[in-house]
C-alpha cells in the first residue's frame, strides 16, 4: 500500500491555478473545477492525481479481496534458529486492515490463524460483525480469549462496507484488542504467553489439515507483526498517518502492492520463512486507486459553493463521511493571497452519511476574493479545501442603517455604503464624514472623517463618556446625507 511519493508538484498556497474556477460570476453559486474536488494536504497532494504517495489509506496501488476460496501463508523452517522463526512468545503485535462486504453468522471467518498458536478472526455481534483474538494450547483448544461485541468488553460497532483497523497486542502482562486505536478489550492471563510451533501462518483463513474460515468477501491489506507490543502511538490506525516503515522489530510487514503470487513481505529481524497460498493469482488484488468507493477519504468533501447577497458572502460545503473530524477553520484571502483566519464551524467528528454546513462573511467591501476550508482532524493534523473566488461588485446605492444594538449601552455598531457615483468613477473614493450629535445639536464625536472608495463599512461608537439621552448620526459622502436617531440608555 505504501509508496514513496514526489512532492515536486506544488502547492495551492502558492497560486492559484487558472482552470481552477468554473465561474467567477457576482450572481449565484461559484464552485471549483471538479478537478480539484475535495482536500488537499498542504503540501501539494492532489487526491484526484496519479502521483503515488506515502499515507495509509489515502490511496493505495493494491489490496487483496478474498471471496471464500482463497488463502496465503508464511511457515518456519522449523529449525528455532530465530532467523526463520515466527515465534513471539510474550511480546507481540498482530494487526491488519479489513474491509468485510458480507460474514455469515456462525463461520468464524479468520483474518490471521496459526495452529496451536492463536486465531484472528470474525465473530457474531448485533451489529454486522464484531472481532475475537484467541490464544491457543498445543491441543488447539482456546486457553485465552479477547473480543469486541459489547459482551463483558467494548462494542465497536464494526459495519459492513467500512475500513478497519484492528490489533491485538501483549506486553508480557496484559493482552489489549484495539479496533482503530480504540482498546475494545483487555486481559492479564498468563496465557496470552503465545505457545511455540512450527505451523504456517495463514492469513485470510485457517488450514487444519485442510483449508477452512476462509474470509468469504472481503478486503485486506497493510498486514504487520511484531515481536513487541506495539503503543497506540505506533498503530496507524487513521487513514492519513504515514507508512509504516520496516523497524528492527518487524517481523512481517506486507503491503501487498506488487501483488505477488505468493504475496511477499518484508521482515526487519531477519526472518526468510517460506511463502506460499491457496487459490491466490493476480485476478484476487484490486487497484485500489480506482475504488474510491471503499477507500473514502478521512473527510470527504463533496460541494463547496459560495452565494452572494449584496455585501454578504454565505459559504456553503457538505461532506460525505467524516472520521476525526475536529472542524473547519475558514480562510480569506485577497488578490495578494495573504490568507486569513475569518471563523471556525465544528465538525461532526465521526459519520457515516452526509453532513451539511455554512459560515456568512458579513461587510465585505467590494472586490476579488479567494475562500477555502482548513479542515483540523481531532489530532490536529490538517488538509485544505481547493479555492473558490467572489467578486463583489461596487454598490450601486448610498445606505445609512439603524445602529445595533438600539437602544445601547455602552457601545453600538454603525453600518453605511458608499455607492459608486460619478465622483466615485473619476477618483475611486469619496469625502466621508460619519458624525454624532446630540439632541441640542451639538457634535460630541466624528466617527469617520476620511476618503473611502465605495463599498459596505461598519464602524463602532463608544458612548461610555455620555450621558443617557438621544443622540443623531449623520453621514456626509458626496451629494449623499442621511440622519438618524440612536438612544443611549445607562
Amino acid at each position: 500500500m505504501y509508496v514513496e511519493e514526489d512532492w515536486s508538484g506544488g502547492s495551492i498556497c502558492g497560486g492559484l491555478p487558472s482552470d481552477l474556477f468554473t465561474n467567477t460570476s457576482t450572481q449565484g453559486a461559484i464552485t471549483f473545477n471538479s478537478h480539484y474536488q475535495g482536500f488537499t494536504l498542504d503540501d501539494g497532494y492532489n487526491p484526484n492525481d496519479g502521483n503515488s504517495h506515502d499515507y495509509v489509506m489515502r490511496k493505495n496501488y493494491e489490496i487483496i479481496g478474498l471471496d471464500g476460496g482463497e488463502s496465503f501463508y508464511v511457515k518456519d523452517d522449523g529449525t528455532g534458529d530465530g532467523a526463520n522463526d515466527l515465534d513471539v512468545s510474550n511480546n507481540w503485535t498482530f494487526e491488519a486492515w479489513i474491509y468485510v462486504k458480507n460474514y455469515t453468522s456462525g463461520n468464524y471467518d479468520c483474518i490471521m490463524d496459526r495452529r496451536t498458536v492463536f486465531s484472528f478472526y470474525l465473530i457474531d455481534d448485533d451489529k454486522d460483525y464484531a472481532i475475537a483474538f484467541a490464544a491457543r494450547d498445543g491441543s488447539d483448544n482456546i486457553i485465552a480469549y479477547m473480543d469486541c461485541d459489547g459482551t463483558g468488553s467494548t462494542s465497536a460497532d464494526m459495519q459492513f462496507n467500512n475500513w478497519y483497523h484492528v490489533a491485538a497486542t501483549y506486553d508480557g502482562s496484559t493482552a489489549k484488542l484495539y479496533v482503530n486505536g480504540t482498546e475494545m478489550d483487555s486481559d492479564t492471563d498468563t496465557d496470552w504467553n503465545l505457545t511455540s510451533s512450527t505451523n504456517a501462518l495463514n492469513i485470510g483463513g485457517r488450514y487444519w489439515g485442510s483449508y477452512s474460515r476462509q474470509m468469504e468477501s472481503a478486503y485486506l491489506d497493510e498486514i504487520r507483526i511484531s515481536n513487541i507490543a506495539r503503543t497506540t502511538s505506533e498503530l496507524h490506525y487513521n487513514k492519513t498517518d504515514n507508512a509504516y516503515m520496516v523497524d528492527d522489530h518487524t517481523i512481517l510487514l506486507m503491503h501487498l502492492d506488487d501483488e505477488g503470487d505468493p504475496p511477499t513481505y518484508l521482515s526487519g529481524t531477519g526472518y526468510n520463512g517460506t511463502k506460499g497460498d491457496d487459490g491466490i493469482t493476480a485476478i484476487d488484488y484490486i487497484d485500489a486507486t480506482e475504488e474510491s468507493d471503499f477507500l473514502p477519504f478521512p473527510v470527504e468533501l463533496t460541494s463547496f459553493t459560495t452565494n452572494v447577497s449584496g455585501s454578504n458572502i454565505q459559504l456553503n460545503w457538505q461532506t460525505a463521511t467524516e472520521i476525526n473530524n475536529y472542524g473547519f477553520e475558514i480562510q480569506r484571502a485577497t488578490e495578494n493571497y495573504d490568507w486569513q483566519k475569518i471563523g471556525f464551524v465544528e465538525g461532526a467528528g465521526n459519520s457515516n452519511s452526509p453532513e451539511e454546513y455554512s459560515f456568512s462573511d458579513k461587510l465585505v467591501k467590494s472586490g476579488k476574493y479567494y475562500y477555502r476550508l482548513k479542515q483540523i482532524d481531532l489530532n490536529g493534523s490538517y488538509k485544505y479545501s481547493n479555492t473558490v473566488e467572489v467578486i463583489i461588485g461596487a454598490p450601486e446605492k448610498f445606505e445609512l442603517s439603524q445602529n445595533y444594538p438600539n437602544p445601547f449601552n455602552p457601545t453600538t455598531n454603525i453600518t453605511y455604503v458608499i455607492a459608486r457615483s460619478e465622483a466615485t468613477r473619476q477618483s475611486h473614493e469619496l469625502s466621508v464624514k460619519l458624525t454624532v450629535y446630540d439632541i441640542l445639536g451639538r457634535k460630541v464625536a466624528t466617527l469617520v472623517n476620511k476618503k473611502q472608495a465605495p463599498g459596505n463599512y461598519s464602524v463602532q461608537f463608544d458612548a461610555s463618556k455620555l450621558s443617557s439621552g438621544i443622540y443623531f448620526y449623520t453621514l456626509r459622502a458626496g451629494e449623499f446625507t442621511d440622519t438618524k436617531k440612536m438612544i443611549l440608555m445607562k
